[in-house]
């Protein structure tokens, strides 16, 4: 039996959330949600630009691995781009609440004294429970469709002569609470969206159970869900800009060395241009913890004119490129793994002061399941017992006999 911990449950039990964040096995979930869901939103992005009517050539040029744009800039002119455009948002935000919910599970399970789950553990339970991930924000999105569809059908009987008007009046009160219903479920999916994975990796609830859990969450813990996720953001903040700097002194390291005259010198340079303008060109804030960004990350590629590397060396650089891509992309699979610890860690704080109730002391799903095992194979050894001496009982009876 495993010993869980002694949490103070209050806000100080977060800020050790960049510690319990920084191990392998959550920064390597989070990085392979990032690595599929990013691939699926950048390749439909590019679906949505090329039904625009651009070609893939062009968009590369103007975009290069980062696609994004927002719906003011007018980038998308169809309405099949948008339809295309979402989808890929909302297959990357599917992808980062499953992988949070595997990192909220490792955490749920290292906090109640098993230090020995793994990644493949935490996907194993996520494959029992992705349909609620699904579905449960699908839940609350079409409880405001129907307010709003609802507030449609009244607001065309309304453009009835005189009765309309009457109508409009006689049910406005009802019009007004819709409508505050509407705003309070709308804060609700937020919350639902962040604390998805806590429920689900501690609570293991269904699809009911999460749209309850969100509102319960957003109607009795509305000033700590507000307060924690500033701090939680504070901390996401601080933890991935450290991380960021010790990835790039470690980048610097490597080619001061390997970029030294007496080594390979101007070998590596090009090399290096190639997969720095790659990685790095367009939407440099994205790499805002890189020191002197907006220059050449290395003196070495300086001077580089990539006009003239050759094609074996482009072919290095992409190979470098997509190195770097795992490396600074590990960057923000730790700003993900931090706000997943935080989001377990402020769920169990929430049901503490609720219900007064210690969620590590409680038997979850996969221990109830191996007890039950356990059960099973007890009984089975003793079946096995009974059955071993009955059959010696009769064979002495038999040798009594002869």
């Amino acid at each position: 039996m495993f010993e869980p911990e002694k949490l103070h449950f209050n806000y100080i039990d977060l800020l050790g959330a960049p510690r319990r964040a920084l191990k392998g096995k959550k920064i390597w979930a989070h990085l392979m949600g990032l690595v599929v869901g990013y691939s699926a939103y950048v390749i439909l992005t590019y679906l949505a630009l090329w039904v625009d009517g651009e070609s893939l050539s062009t968009i590369w040029d103007r975009y290069g691995i980062y696609p994004f744009f927002s719906l003011c800039n007018g980038q998308l002119i169809s309405v099949a781009g948008w339809i295309i455009y979402f989808l890929a948002l909302l297959v990357w935000l599917m992808a980062t609440l499953l992988a949070a919910t595997v990192v909220v599970r490792i955490t749920y399970k290292e906090l109640k004294g098993d230090q020995f789950y793994t990644f493949t553990n935490g996907v194993t339970f996520v494959r029992r429970h992705w349909r609620t991930t699904i579905l449960s924000p699908l839940s609350i999105i079409l409880i405001i469709m129907f307010f709003l569809v609802m507030a449609v059908v009244m607001a065309l009987i309304g453009k009835i002569p005189f009765l309309g008007e009457v109508i409009f009046m006689g049910l406005y009160p009802l019009y007004f609470l819709g409508a505050i219903f509407v705003l309070y479920t709308t804060v609700v999916l937020v919350v639902l969206i962040l604390y998805l994975p806590a429920i689900i990796g501690i609570w293991e609830e269904d699809v009911m159970g999460c749209t309850f859990q969100a509102y319960a969450i957003t109607w009795n813990q509305t000033w700590r869900a507000v307060v924690y996720s500033a701090l939680i953001g504070v901390l996401v903040v601080v933890g991935t800009t450290l991380y960021g700097w010790v990835i790039t002194a470690g980048y610097h390291f490597i080619n001061w060395i390997f970029g030294s005259s007496w080594l390979m010198g101007s070998k590596l340079s090009p090399i290096l241009a190639w997969a720095e303008q790659i990685v790095f060109s367009g939407y440099n804030y994205l790499f805002s913890f890189i020191p002197g960004q907006g220059a050449p990350l290395s003196p070495l590629t300086a001077d580089v004119n990539l006009a003239f590397v050759s094609g074996w060396e482009a072919f290095m650089g992409s190979i470098l490129a997509i190195l770097l891509l795992f490396i600074y992309g590990s960057v923000f699979a730790y700003g993900f793994s931090i706000i997943s610890v935080g989001q377990c860690l402020s769920f169990l704080i929430y049901k503490f002061k609720t219900d007064d109730e210690n969620l590590l002391e409680r038997k979850d799903e996969e221990e109830l399941t191996e007890k039950v095992e356990e059960k099973e194979v007890s009984t089975d050894e003793a079946e096995q017992q009974a059955s071993s001496e009955e059959t010696d009982k009769k064979q002495g009876e038999e040798e009594a006999d002869v």
